[in-house]
């Protein structure tokens, strides 16, 4: 995020709806709350967003046409740890309720060793829900996960107060093009981007909650 015009994306992207209610600040708050949580392993704050990506069509030489058997969707998963800016991906192909449920258990046991409690940013949809982790494991082990996890949901139209969403929007237009053609492709040109970034990665979590108060309160002292 620290090669974008991030005062842009505050002006064209993160603005409060104009029919925001109560529900919406709330839900705002609770994240803007997350945000501002001094940072600690033993309470890690991420946020994890989704993006479906069509792999370009390819040309069967042989028979000189479009081969749909090679038409693929895959899904790509962010995951941003706000104090810090890290970034982590995963890049899956088949139900999205089971990989997501194997994602967070990932998390879990293998990036969040130290945590008694993860503060999870993301929408609110039926496919990512502690339910989704019941149908990947069995009971004690959805359990065990499930408990581990404090979800705030991000508040329709509020997408953007996810940091992960960010993170997929310009990963999308700075390294994934039409022109990628399979999953090794889409992993390569990840990781590459990934890595930059993670050099030096810079947080934006201070920026991001001194605008989004402004503009609260403005919104608020109109209602």
């Amino acid at each position: 995020m620290k090669n974008n015009d991030l005062r842009s994306y505050f002006s064209k992207y993160w603005i409060i709806p104009s029919k925001a209610d109560a529900e919406f600040f709330a839900a705002m708050d609770q994240i803007l709350d997350a945000y501002q949580e001094p940072y600690e392993s033993k309470r890690s704050v991420w946020c994890m967003a989704e993006k479906s990506f069509q792999l370009d069509k390819i040309k069967d030489p042989s028979i000189d046409k479009i081969s749909t058997n090679a038409i693929e969707t895959v899904t790509i998963y962010s995951f941003v740890q706000p104090h810090t800016g890290e970034i982590l991906y995963f890049v899956a192909q088949h139900d999205v309720a089971i990989e997501w449920a194997e994602k967070i258990k990932e998390l879990v046991d293998r990036v969040c060793t130290e945590a008694d409690k993860i503060v999870l940013v993301m929408e609110n949809s039926d496919l990512h829900s502690k339910g989704s982790l019941y149908k990947a494991f069995p009971p004690k082990e959805a359990r065990r996960i499930a408990q581990k996890f404090e979800i705030r949901y991000t508040p329709n139209q509020g997408s953007w107060l996810n940091l992960a969403e960010i993170s997929l929007s310009l990963m999308s237009k700075e390294c994934i093009n039409k022109e990628i053609k399979d999953l090794e492709q889409v992993n390569e040109a990840i990781s590459a981007w990934i890595r930059s970034y993670n050099e030096s990665p810079e947080t934006v979590i201070e920026r991001l909650c001194n605008e989004l108060t402004l503009i609260k309160e403005r919104e608020l002292s109109l209602i």
